[in-house]
């Protein structure tokens, strides 16, 4: 009877103990799983941010295909100049692509034989958060002010 009474309240010191380890563990589990999270939304937006800057090269492919029935010629930038179109990627604003289209004039080493031809470089910057991507293609330009282009290809 005499050893019982020495370890009266030991029971509940053990609890006490055992509650702030399992508080400890909730709470380092918390601080990780926090850590995964925003680790996953960062490469989200990183990943949205790459497809709206190739969506947005795509849509200029598409956009200046002269057998496309959506061509426009308005899309095109005046010789050695530069022409910016915003594009919204999302309701909110946050997510952007800004195409830039650059056109140069190539003139042609005999011109009495070869009229002037035109390339065009567009280029797709998207950002999202605190990532910009970039994603450029090329056309080649002919006829008359340089109207009809042709789709080279991807530069990045």
């Amino acid at each position: 009877m005499n050893r019982l009474l020495k370890n009266s309240g030991s029971a509940l010191v053990w609890a006490l103990c055992a509650m702030m380890v399992l508080t400890l563990l909730v709470a380092g589990l918390l601080v990780l799983s926090t850590g995964y999270y925003n680790s996953a939304l960062e490469d989200a937006k990183m990943q949205k941010a790459e497809l709206l800057a190739k969506s947005g090269a795509n849509f200029a492919v598409h956009m200046l295909d002269y057998t496309s029935e959506d061509y426009d010629k308005n899309w095109l930038p005046a010789e050695g100049k530069t022409k910016r179109i915003h594009l919204d990627g999302d309701v909110h604003g946050s997510v952007y692509a800004t195409l830039y289209f650059t056109r140069e004039k190539v003139q042609s080493e005999n011109p009495a034989e070869t009229p002037s031809t035109y390339v065009m470089k567009v280029t797709s910057v998207a950002e999202c958060g605190s990532y910009t991507a970039k994603c450029s293609a090329a056309f080649y330009g002919f006829g008359g002010e340089g109207d009809i282009w042709e789709f080279i290809g991807y530069l990045d």
